[in-house]
């Protein structure tokens, strides 16, 4: 993975090879490796267990999905393995239940220069919401996110996460952990940066 067509030998390239991002995962083989040229995504994305790369090219800054208040913008809750790679994009406008921006169920998924930012949840995980899984997430920022429940930022249950080049800022939860509510789970923090969260209740950052 990298941060131009320099660095990337892609296999299929959004929108030329596919007009949706998820029409490109749908048609992924095992280990391809998916570029995506800077620009808004409208959609929800669910990756359905493939082992592949989703790479933003031009990264975080300049490629988004929108998830347009209807639903997580991405899901992992088909086991996909550290090997399923989502680099260089902003999550925003997600709205759900349970993890707003990203929802990782009994997967290990790896993020990398991911901006998690602008969504909510009912429930836990305003922005990302974790729950039986071992996801790494490297050089990610979760920003300006709300949750009614648990986790205005970042809410992990049952899990075992990897954060590391971490920034939780800016969320906010109308009950515990503004920036990031963990429950029988384990976590390695390197390099992570959380300030500026608040909670209604208990653990404004933590």
């Amino acid at each position: 993975a990298g941060d131009d067509d320099d660095t990337v030998v892609c296999d299929a390239r959004i929108p030329q090879d596919a007009a949706t991002l998820q029409a490109a995962v749908d048609a992924a083989a095992f280990g391809d490796v998916l570029c995506t040229e800077a620009g808004a995504y409208p959609e929800h994305l669910d990756f359905g267990g493939k082992v592949m790369q989703l790479i933003g090219l031009d990264g975080s800054a300049a490629t988004f999905i929108n998830g347009s208040q209807t639903g997580p913008v991405v899901t992992f809750d088909s086991g996909e393995s550290t090997s399923t790679v989502l680099q260089g994009f902003t999550l925003t406008g997600g709205f759900a239940t349970t993890g707003g921006g990203g929802m990782i169920d009994g997967a290990s998924p790896t993020l990398v220069d991911v901006v998690v930012t602008g969504c909510a949840a009912h429930n836990t995980g305003g922005g990302i919401h974790v729950t039986s899984g071992n996801p790494t997430l490297d050089h990610v920022a979760i920003r300006g996110n709300t949750a009614d429940g648990e986790g205005g930022g970042l809410y992990v249950s049952g899990a075992s996460v990897t954060l590391t080049n971490v920034v939780v800022s800016d969320n906010l939860v109308m009950s515990y952990g503004g920036g990031i509510a963990m429950q029988s789970s384990s976590a390695v923090l390197d390099h992570v940066l959380v300030a500026g969260n608040q909670a209604q209740r208990a653990g404004g950052g933590l």
